[in-house]
């Protein structure tokens, strides 16, 4: 070939190349445009010519190692002709390598090898990609509109590679012509010795078909382990499920044991893994939230409603909290959710096929820097404000962690500093508490004031890495985050997305990290601490989304700013999520230490009309049931532990004389039996001996009390250890309950 060097792979050196090598079919017209955009480029490459010098299947064999694919893959994209069965069990990996070098004509794809990786050039123009020099496409745009010649089209060789193949019963390799059939390449299953292989391998074997559609999905992605449950999103999606059959080829697509993929498949709600022989999915699926809020506002009737009603081709299942306590009861048509649900708007949106994903208005970039954003980040990043500053500022302040633990952010932010780096951080986006919605509200309005907090804190501790795990539930966020992380100017760490998918468990951090990983959201034992160890076995800082929201405006006005607000000799802010039984619910900005009954009658215009105040969750699920006479309490960290209760991520849910609290303290109960990741056995077997023993009227508060105290005692994390404070609280403050079981009794 003109402009190239032939040579023969039999004199190349097994060291890595330090110049272009291009595997070249000159019968192939996208051979020879890759090879024209080679030299086009000023590259002198070195040409090997399939037919003058076959691959040898170790050669082949180390191309696709370099291109990081499975051999079945590098056969795919470099052989081009029809009815070629791969399902067959013979074509083992050796057996494709070997017929590859044995019928070179048929390669009619081009590899080219660079320093800068290895590809199979499918369009022509990926070539580029592997290219150090600048790229000008419209000088190039004559060779990629480039096509045979008329003596090419005619000679033999270019006829040969256009050939269909197929595999014949009896292991030979048919080519079929205008003439008839006829054997052209005698083919023994590497191996196969007197007694022949097998019909079928042992385990389980691989689908051509969802192979293909799996390597499709993913093309040009990384085949990292940690990248599990985002790809498992991707089949979701795109299919509305995910088969066994998709399963188990992106397993060994992954490199990964069938059973690795299939155990965290399962774990997460929101994958529908459907086995061999089940039906399919249905294709629209409405979800109902069945939790406290939902459930009182009248939940339960609108979904065996829909279920009557929805007809074929629709789902209708239940789900946990999502996050929109405030319009209860919420629905979700697809990805699209339904405020204030009624049978009439969620079917009318299935009938529309409105099942995408609403915007809200938001504070997008440029508006945000133009009333003063980036300012902070700015000057740290420029040596202006110091790290110390932020962290005299962070510890002047106070500032506690706000997803529910409340540790102080300061001496976190310390803490993880203090470790040796590499460092890592990882964002608490996982607002699963039934009843919170608070990073919601945050992150669909001034998504940049979390970004900029985010951003400095990864500066601090020097993070070069950022993970942000959001749920499932929220893919507005997802969509603005996406959108604006986009937006930042370059520099600073990178920044990775990750989605949720539907387990209540991954909000305590350790089982967030395991997701992250790619894992089972299941809680790590302690220490060693995620700050010491963590995020791939690195030091991780994790904050939550509105803990970093504050980190600027703490900053900028200062500490002292901070502690002077708040009520009953508390000090900061807090962001209530309030919802139930008020006129006005919402994510309430109050000083913290506020009182229930101060934040009902001044943020919430009081009760609803028709209902009476008569008991409230100070924490969500976990921070147990307190009656109205205890109206005076002040809602904050360390106000409400002598209880028995806690503040957690500050999710008030009011209820009133029409609800019953033992079938809210049921519904609690419920929902943690679900959400139990089942690795320790207190939680695991006890969420679920206490709700059947809650569903009698007449509860065994003994039992009750004692299998209480066991999951406290015994369990691995804070599902567990908190999952009964609803049930003790209801026994200990509300004796009326069982008055007529004494009575009876």
């Amino acid at each position: 070939m003109p402009g190239g060097t032939v040579v023969n792979l039999k004199t190349k050196s097994s060291r890595r190349p330090k110049v272009v090598t291009i595997y070249h079919n000159p019968a192939s017209g996208i051979s020879r445009q890759v090879l024209a955009l080679l030299l086009a480029s000023g590259e002198t490459p070195t040409v090997v010519e399939y037919l003058k010098t076959p691959p040898s299947p170790a050669r082949l064999k180390y191309l696709a190692r370099k291109m990081g694919v499975p051999v079945r893959r590098l056969f795919r994209k470099s052989v081009r002709f029809a009815d070629f069965n791969l399902s067959n069990p013979k074509w083992t990996d050796d057996a494709l390598l070997d017929f590859m070098s044995r019928a070179p004509e048929l390669l009619v794809y081009p590899i080219v090898e660079t320093p800068k990786g290895v590809r199979v050039c499918r369009p022509p123009d990926s070539v580029l990609s592997l290219l150090d020099r600048p790229v000008d496409l419209a000088a190039w745009s004559d060779i990629l509109a480039a096509d045979f010649t008329a003596e090419e089209l005619n000679s033999s060789l270019h006829m040969v590679s256009q050939q269909r193949y197929d595999l014949m019963k009896d292991r030979g390799i048919l080519m079929s012509h205008d003439q008839g059939s006829q054997k052209v390449i005698p083919f023994e299953h590497p191996g196969e010795g007197k007694r022949r292989a097998k019909a079928t391998p042992k385990g389980r074997q691989i689908d051509p078909k969802a192979s293909e559609e799996i390597e499709f999905l993913l093309e040009g992605k990384s085949r990292r382990r940690d990248m599990l449950i985002e790809y498992l999103h991707l089949i979701q999606d795109k299919w509305g499920q995910i088969s066994a059959a998709h399963l188990a080829a992106l397993a060994d697509e992954m490199k990964l044991a069938f059973a690795e993929v299939f155990e965290v498949a399962t774990f997460y709600a929101h994958f529908d893994v459907v086995k061999e022989g089940a039906p399919d999915i249905a294709p629209v699926t409405i979800r109902v939230c069945d939790s406290l809020t939902c459930a009182m506002l009248g939940a339960e009737a609108l979904l065996k409603e829909l279920q009557n009603k929805a007809g074929p081709g629709v789902r209708v299942v239940r789900a946990p909290c999502v996050g929109r306590c405030d319009t209860a009861p919420a629905a979700e048509v697809g990805h699209n959710f339904i405020d204030n649900a009624t049978v009439d708007n969620v079917l009318a949106a299935v009938k529309q096929h409105d099942m995408h994903v609403h915007v809200p208005d938001y504070v997008d970039y440029d508006s945000y820097v133009a009333q003063g954003g980036y300012v902070l980040l700015n000057a740290l990043r420029s040596g202006k404000t110091s790290k110390e500053d932020i962290l005299k500022a962070l510890e002047g302040a106070s500032l506690r962690g706000l997803g529910g633990a409340g540790f102080p952010t300061g001496r976190k932010w310390r803490a993880v500093l203090g470790e040796p780096g590499p460092r890592l951080m990882a964002i608490n986006g996982d607002e699963g508490e039934p009843g919170t919605f608070k990073d919601r509200f945050y992150l669909e309005t001034d998504p940049h004031r979390f970004i900029e907090g985010m951003l400095i804190g990864a500066h601090v501790v020097e993070a070069a890495e950022v993970y942000i795990y959001l749920r499932d539930e929220y893919p507005a966020c997802r969509e603005i985050l996406a959108r604006e992380i986009a937006r930042l100017p370059a520099g600073g760490p990178a920044l990775h997305l990750r989605r949720g998918a539907g387990a209540y468990i991954c909000g305590e951090e350790s089982a967030l990290l395991e997701s992250i990983e790619g894992k089972r959201g299941m809680p790590r034992h302690k220490p060693p601490y995620p700050f010491q160890v963590g995020l791939f076995g690195l030091p991780t800082l994790i904050n939550n989304v509105e803990t970093l929201w504050w980190v600027r405006d703490i900053v900028e006005k200062g500490g002292d700013w901070w502690q002077a607000q708040g009520r009953n000799d508390r000090h900061g802010l807090r962001s209530y999520s309030v919802s139930g039984r008020v006129k006005n619910p919402g994510v309430k900005l109050a000083p913290a230490g506020v009182t229930i009954k101060e934040l009902i009658e001044e943020f919430c215009d009081g009760m609803a009309d028709g209902h009476k105040f008569r008991a409230y969750l100070p924490g969500g699920a976990s921070g147990g049931i307190l009656p109205a006479s205890m109206n005076d309490i002040p809602l904050d960290f360390g106000t409400l532990e002598k209880y028995g209760c806690f503040i957690g991520s500050a999710a008030v849910v009011v209820l009133s004389d029409k609800d019953d609290v033992k079938d809210a303290a049921l519904n609690l109960m419920k929902f943690f039996e679900d959400e139990s990741c089942g690795q320790c056995t207190p939680c695991r077997v006890g969420t679920q001996k206490a709700a059947v023993l809650m569903e009698s009227r007449a509860w065994n508060r003994d039992l009750l009390n004692e299998l209480s105290q066991t999951m406290r005692d015994a369990s691995i994390c804070g599902l567990g250890q908190a999952a009964s404070n609803p049930l003790t609280s209801v026994i200990k403050y509300f004796p009326e309950e069982f008055a007529p079981q004494e009575a009876a009794e």
